[in-house]
């Protein structure tokens, strides 16, 4: 929408005595500095470009909407979009002396593309205007990224820069070929400690140097942690410090799917306003190194408000429990208890952290004899966790990946619920005790041929790059969980690697026409619009799907935001949208409440 509707609307709405008083009066600008005041027109757009100049649009929105009843509605949505509108370039277009080769994704506070500029290949990431009304936090974090920029470590971005490019904050760094964790744990789930130790080092690393520098990083979480692949295995990078300074943008986004996830990380001092320290950061890096051992945050909280009341006043939830059962120590469940203290006094340095962590060690490589017993050892007694737990960790000392995956995988297709059940149901004489004893004997199996299925799926999917196997496994792993959303993650990533996408389609479609929840119908069908969106490049598919999508989860902010991005300024799609929406609004298993609050 261009500004010069609020231009037109001035002038159709005010004389310019009233235009004048409007700004004296309500907006505290004094005329004769804005200047322009000859004429309703000239002033008109001489104060419209000092409302642009010092972030006041919104201000004089709200004063037209205010004193004119019959102000047109598209000044509102105008706010709504200043305020919420995130940064969008075309492969090819340039900002600055930037050229924009692709969209590597987007966040809360920005978008990331991957750019060039002369000879070099730059992450960029620009500000969306959400995060940039608070002029003087703008100016924090440029400057906290500028410093540093100072400090060398092999675990933070090289050639890091941060300035403002017409009128858009931005931050650039040298191209990592890396890829994010956060998706990682999402679709494979949790890391053994023996997996995770490298990488965890890697971040101690770099947060150590940040600190011996004097500066804080503030974000820490997997969606600031890149991983690639190195000569000595993985290599793990810290990135996009500063986000703490920009924190408001998660209040305005703080829809019930996901709103918590975007302060997952944020210490109580830092939610109540104290700023940024140190031990802010080991508040920070408890709540990632929870996520990495567990799969699953310290607090599960549906929206951001509540999240953070969480990490102000409630205990987090214990690692050991939520973790594959013997892949937490006590050591590390209480590290991440300390790491999460309220008081910042009482959380451990960054070399405590590393003492209970372990070294990062180069074991003597494995024989095949040790291999071969352990496997046997594992397939004798398939619910032996202790056994799977050593197969595993031979892998650290160059195990073969795939005789390890195959073993799990035959160890999994041994272990058969049903006579786990009728084994405890034998050993009871009275049939209430036998079925109770049953049923958690069923249960137990199923855990556990689920806790070996998923060993080799995260084998074949990572390590083995077998995405045909994997899919085959999680496959598996949904009949046994149909709900499982780990699994469901897996298998959806299996045939994305594989660019089956016709059948990610169908089996997105699936859950979109069945599932009997409504937000995962919901989930599932804006997944199907991002796919016709993007790869397939099948708009009117796309539009489609994303209006199912919100018709299944009206309050979903996000959801509405992929609708207008799809359909865009083309009205033909508009009309096919808002036809699905009432389509889909017929649906039986649409509560009645999304259906009134759609079409309010």
């Amino acid at each position: 929408m261009s500004i010069e509707l609020i231009r037109g609307e001035l002038e159709r709405l005010y004389s310019l005595e009233e235009m004048l008083a409007l700004s004296n009066d309500l907006l505290g600008f004094q005329p004769d500095k804005i200047g322009g005041t000859a004429s309703s027109a000239s002033f008109a757009r001489a104060l419209t470009d000092h409302c642009q100049e010092r972030d006041a649009i919104a201000a004089l929105i709200d004063a037209v909407t205010g004193t004119r009843t019959d102000a047109s509605p598209k000044l509102q949505q105008f706010v709504d979009d200043v305020l919420q509108a995130p940064i969008e370039l075309k492969n090819g277009s340039t900002f600055g002396d930037f050229t924009v080769l692709r969209k590597l994704g987007m966040g809360p506070n920005g978008t990331v593309y991957v750019c060039k500029r002369g000879d070099d290949e730059l992450t960029v990431k620009l500000l969306h205007n959400a995060a940039i009304h608070d002029k003087s936090a703008v100016y924090r974090y440029l400057t906290r990224n500028r410093m540093l920029a100072a400090v060398a470590n092999d675990h933070l971005p090289g050639s890091l820069e941060a300035g403002i490019v017409e009128h858009t904050p931005f931050v650039a760094y040298a191209s990592i070929d890396a890829k994010p964790l956060a998706p990682r744990i999402a679709r494979t789930g949790a890391l053994h400690i023996n997996e995770a130790r490298a990488l965890m080092h890697g971040l101690l690393q770099a947060l150590k140097a940040i600190h011996d520098a004097n500066i804080v990083h503030g974000a820490l979480k997997l969606e600031n942690v890149l991983v690639a692949k190195g000569d000595d295995g993985p290599k793990v990078f810290l990135v996009d410090a500063g986000g703490d300074l920009l924190r408001s943008s998660w209040v305005h986004s703080d829809v019930g799917q996901g709103g918590g996830d975007r302060i997952k990380g944020m210490a109580p001092e830092q939610l109540q306003g104290h700023g940024t320290r140190p031990e802010s950061d080991m508040y920070g890096f408890g709540a990632l190194l929870f996520e990495v051992l567990t799969g699953k945050p310290p607090f599960d909280e549906p929206t951001a408000t509540a999240a953070a009341v969480a990490h102000l006043s409630k205990p987090p939830r214990r690692a050991k429990k939520l973790a594959p059962k013997g892949w937490v120590t006590d050591e590390l469940d209480a590290l991440c208890n300390k790491l999460l203290e309220k008081n910042p006094a009482l959380r451990p340095s960054i070399d405590e952290v590393l003492e209970v962590i372990g070294p990062v060690d180069r074991k003597e490589k494995v024989s095949n004899d040790e291999l071969v017993d352990a496997i046997d050892l594992l397939v004798a007694d398939p619910t032996d966790g202790e056994a799977a737990i050593s197969l595993e960790l031979m892998l650290d000392r160059g195990a073969d990946t795939r005789q390890v995956a195959d073993a799990f995988l035959m160890a999994a297709d041994l272990l058969d619920p049903e006579d786990a059940a009728s084994a405890a149901r034998a050993e009871e004489s009275s049939g209430a005790v036998a079925e109770m004893k049953a049923e958690a004997a069923r249960d137990r199996a199923v855990e556990q041929k689920k806790s070996l299925l998923f060993r080799a799926a995260r084998l074949f999917d990572n390590k083995l790059k077998d995405h045909a196997k994997a899919e085959e496994i999680y496959r598996w792993l949904l009949d046994l969980a149909p709900d499982d959303e780990v699994a469901q993650n897996g298998y959806e990533g299996a045939l994305k690697a594989q660019e089956k996408l016709e059948e990610l389609v169908e089996h997105l479609l699936e859950i979109g026409e069945n599932h009997e929840s409504h937000s995962s119908r919901a989930l599932a069908l804006n997944k199907i619009g991002h796919i016709y969106a993007g790869p397939l490049d099948e708009p009117d598919q796309a539009v489609f799907a994303f209006a199912q999508a919100l018709a299944q989860d009206v309050q979903n902010e996000q959801f509405a935001e992929d609708l207008e991005r799809a359909a865009g300024d083309n009205m033909q799609l508009w009309a096919e949208a808002m036809q699905s929406l009432h389509e889909a609004s017929e649906h039986p298993k649409i509560p009645q409440e999304a259906v009134v609050t759609l079409f309010m």
